[in-house]
């Protein structure tokens, strides 16, 4: 089974495990070849949507907490 990982930036983090993590800079080529558009992390609200936070994508698995991912600037952003 191949196990893909991705890198993002976590920006912020307090004590509590909040936090402000950096996933994409819109409409460039990250490191994998992606690229993404701007409304692809707010197609449902601009003001962002909830997602689940699964460990290694595996949707099978229990979520382990969740985040508002929204974009600002032509930057995508999960607040943690």
């Amino acid at each position: 089974m191949k196990t893909e990982t991705k890198s993002l930036l976590v920006e912020k983090r307090d004590e509590g495990g909040h936090g402000l993590a950096r996933l994409a800079t819109l409409s460039e080529i990250d490191l994998d070849g992606d690229t993404y558009d701007p409304g692809a992390f707010a197609w449902k609200d601009p003001a962002g949507q909830w997602v689940p936070m699964l460990p290694a994508h595996d949707r099978r698995a229990m979520p382990f907490g969740k985040s508002r991912v929204y974009e600002d600037g032509g930057t995508a952003y999960a607040e943690l």
